[in-house]
Formats: structure tokens, sequence, C-alpha cells
């Protein structure tokens, strides 16, 4: 008698062990689906051909268009949604930070077009417009902040 109340607490143990293997499933596909949705959200649509066993990559595509100037995840790094994977930024329009003597303050006044040069484009120009000028002189440089 005591071998069969054995079987009989083995059985209900593999029962409850199914039923709790079952519940293990069924949130692993409820997370597929909230996965593919999300997924679908961003844009992103599975190929017809495609086996996610097998794939390696996934396309990304940015929300907006412009130049990729920082990538803070590496090849083969594991990321999760909301990680940023690069930083974008639209070169179209720059702000150039320069300085400028104090004595020379009264020649620049805020909207003036000027003509910026820089060591990293020799030979090239480029024409701004003064958008601010500090307010506070650096007392070691006696020069002011511009903003062009």
């Amino acid at each position: 008698m005591e071998d069969r109340a054995l079987s009989v607490q083995e059985l209900e143990r593999a029962r409850a062990d199914l039923n709790a293997v079952r519940q293990q499933v069924a949130a692993a596909d409820a997370e597929i689906v909230r996965s593919r949705q999300e997924l679908h959200h961003y844009g992103i649509e599975p190929r017809p051909d495609s086996d996610p066993e097998k794939e390696d990559s996934v396309p990304v595509v940015a929300p907006i268009g412009g130049v990729v100037i920082e990538r803070p995840v590496t090849q083969g790094t594991a990321v999760t949604p909301g990680t940023p994977l690069v930083v974008l930024s639209d070169l179209t329009r720059v702000w150039v930070l320069a300085e400028i003597d104090e004595t020379l303050l009264g020649r620049v006044a805020t909207g003036t077009t000027v003509t910026v040069r820089s060591a990293a484009y020799p030979g090239e120009t480029f024409e701004g417009r003064l958008a601010a000028i500090g307010d506070l002189v650096n007392p070691q440089t006696r020069r002011v902040s511009l903003r062009v």
C-alpha cells in the first residue's frame, strides 16, 4: 500500500510539473506575440523566407535622417528594447563656438555675417551668422565666447 501511495504522489507531482511547464510555454508564446507586435510598431517585419534560428542580423531603421556620430553598442552585444544603438546628428546646420579678444567686442554684433575657417578643412571657408555673444570675459585669456 505504501508503494501505491508513493506512486500517486509521484503522479500528482508530475501533473503539477506538467502544468507548470504548460504555463511557462504559454508565457513564452505571449512574449513572442508581444515582441512581434513591438517589432511591427517599429516597422520591422519578418521576411517570408526568413528563419529566426539562422538569422544573425536584424535590420534597424532610424526614425530620422542624419550622420552616425557615436556607436555606444558594439557588434555582437546583446541589447534590450530601448537601448540606444547609435547617435545620429543632422549636420546640415552646426554651431561653431569661438572666442574673441575683449578689445574687439565693439566690432561685432549679434546677426553679423561672419566667415569661419577651420584647421580640419584647410583652404575652405564657411559663412554663418553670429547668434550669441557671451556675457563674461575670461579673466585668464581676456576673451569672450561667441556662437556662430
